[in-house]
């Protein structure tokens, strides 16, 4: 059925690769994606929070990375899958959530957020590719109306993170070495192990 919510996934941990632990492709290469973006992190308890006290309870932004096979869009687009559609079950993003193909850096205060959530971010692969992104700004689900959303059927909790999704994405049909994803003035780089 349609939904007028931001819709997500729970990501399993052993997905985040730990610390100072390089991402993995894992699979054969012929087509996958780098994508990058932020994630929003909760600083306190809440419950049901309203939308002018909302922005009180995030403590900061996080880049994140995320690679992944290219045939999940084939599949999304065999059955009619968009971001209104509620799919029973999430069977098919099995490939999406594979072990250390996701990371997350340090942590970006909220004064940096809103100096410069307009710039639009930069992914640059091998130190020399770059592809050009979106601004953080253009989130369509607001992280104010993330909040409020997800603290009316839950106790939001301090340290919780909510993935804003992809800004900037590049697909991939080569080995590749290391990341790059600049975004609010930042750098956040990981380097690629290839099995």
């Amino acid at each position: 059925k349609k939904i007028n919510f931001p819709c997500g996934y729970h990501i399993p941990n052993t997905s985040f690769a730990k610390d100072k632990e390089d991402l993995v492709l894992d699979f054969e290469l012929d087509d996958y994606w780098v994508l990058g973006g932020l994630a929003m992190e909760i600083n306190k308890t809440g419950k049901n929070i309203s939308p002018s006290n909302s922005l009180s309870f995030v403590k900061g932004y996080r880049p994140w990375i995320s690679i992944y096979k290219n045939q999940l869009l084939k599949e999304l687009q065999e059955r009619k899958h968009t971001i209104m559609i509620w799919d029973i079950g999430v069977s098919i993003f099995y490939g999406l959530w594979r072990d250390n193909s996701h990371k997350m850096g340090e942590l970006i205060d909220l004064n940096s957020f809103e100096e410069y959530k307009n710039i639009k971010s930069e992914l640059y692969i091998d130190s020399n590719q770059m592809i050009k992104g979106e601004s953080p700004d253009s989130y369509l689900h607001k992280p104010a109306e993330i909040v409020n959303f997800m603290s009316k059927f839950m106790t939001i909790s301090e340290k919780d993170i909510y993935i804003l999704g992809p800004i900037v994405g590049k697909k991939i049909s080569n080995p590749i070495k290391n990341i790059n994803l600049r975004i609010l003035k930042k750098d956040f780089k990981v380097n690629i192990i290839n099995k």
